[in-house]
């Protein structure tokens, strides 16, 4: 157990650290929660959806990463440009100031989701079918943390893959993380940074 006098030394700023610091940091699962809320709506006048958030705590102040994506349509193959972003940014600052009262300074980041986009919703599950997914579980599942394969979509509560062992059925329950790893939308994208 790390002693006050220990912590202190590793960590001096907590000594002149308000405590509502320390309440806020133990809530960082409130705060997103918070966030998401606030922001879906706000996001989704742009057309655009939420995909992640992310609170990045530093010594002073706190960084707000949100990441966002065109809805399914027409213009989701164009991709979110820095402008969505801009605009979105300025519209959400101030409705944070107001509805989420976040109690640290804080930085305030939008971008893409870029290439390695998470899965979350059921929704995701089903627009990204055909896909090449990777997907990490909590606990072992058939002897594997790490699973790579061509998503065929949702089923109740699992995720069906089609890998290299052939179609898996992976329940949502041990899933920790799911993201896109389609080389070919990777390689789209990097070639259209460049070219922009």
């Amino acid at each position: 157990m790390v002693k006050r006098r220990q912590f202190l030394w590793m960590y001096p700023w907590a000594a002149v650290t308000p405590t509502f610091f320390w309440r806020s940091f133990m809530d960082r699962a409130e705060w997103v929660t918070s966030i998401e809320r606030v922001a879906t709506p706000v996001v989704a006048q742009f057309g655009c959806e939420l995909v992640d958030v992310k609170i990045v705590l530093g010594p002073r102040r706190w960084t707000v990463q949100l990441r966002i994506d065109r809805l399914s349509g027409s213009a989701a193959e164009a991709g979110v440009t820095i402008d969505d972003c801009a605009r979105i940014s300025r519209a959400l600052s101030g409705v944070f100031d107001v509805d989420v009262q976040i109690p640290v300074a804080y930085d305030l980041e939008i971008s893409s989701p870029g290439p390695d986009r998470p899965l979350k919703q059921r929704a995701d599950y089903e627009r990204f079918a055909g896909h090449t997914i990777e997907v990490r579980t909590r606990e072992p599942f058939a002897g594997r943390n790490h699973w790579k394969g061509t998503l065929q979509g949702l089923s109740a509560d699992e995720i069906l893959l089609a890998c290299e062992t052939g179609l898996q059925r992976i329940p949502l329950a041990v899933v920790a993380r799911t993201n896109l790893a389609d080389p070919i939308v990777i390689g789209k994208r990097r070639a259209e940074k460049v070219v922009n």
